[in-house]
C-alpha cells in the first residue's frame, strides 16, 4: 500500500486548499452486516478479564467504533471493531506506574482480539 499524504493550507479566513493522495481506494462500500453495541462488546472483554488472575484493579479509560485496517493479500479490508483502552496501576520501588493496553472486539462476530498486559 503507497503511504498516505495530506496537504492542508490554511489562513486566517481558515482552509484554503486540501490536497490528499493514497487515502482509501473503495472497491465495494455495502455494508450488510449489524453491528454489536458497545455493552455487548464490554460484555465480551469483561467475560475475558474474569478467566484472568488480576494482582491490580483495572480501569476501562476509553471504547471507541472504529474501523480496523485488516490485510488481504495486496490489499485491505476495513473491518468495524470496538476498542478499549484499559489501565492497571502498579507500584514498584516505592513509585507508582500506569500501564495501558488496547483490546479489539470485531463488531461484526464478537470476536476478542486481546493485548496482554
Amino acid at each position: 500500500m503507497p503511504p498516505t499524504y495530506i496537504n492542508l493550507v490554511y489562513d486566517s479566513n481558515g482552509i484554503t486548499n486540501i490536497s490528499t493522495y493514497s487515502i482509501l481506494n473503495i472497491s465495494n462500500e455495502i455494508e450488510t452486516n449489524s453491528l454489536i453495541n458497545v455493552y455487548e462488546a464490554l460484555n465480551t472483554l469483561i467475560q475475558d478479564y474474569s478467566l484472568t488472575i488480576l494482582e491490580n484493579d483495572v480501569s476501562i479509560v476509553s471504547a471507541e467504533l472504529c474501523y480496523l485496517s485488516i490485510p488481504q493479500g495486496d490489499i485491505f479490508e476495513l473491518i468495524p471493531g470496538w476498542v478499549f483502552c484499559s489501565s492497571q496501576t502498579m507500584e514498584y520501588d516505592s513509585k507508582l506506574y500506569t500501564q495501558y493496553k488496547y483490546d479489539v472486539v470485531n463488531a461484526v462476530t464478537g470476536k476478542l482480539y486481546q493485548s496482554r498486559w
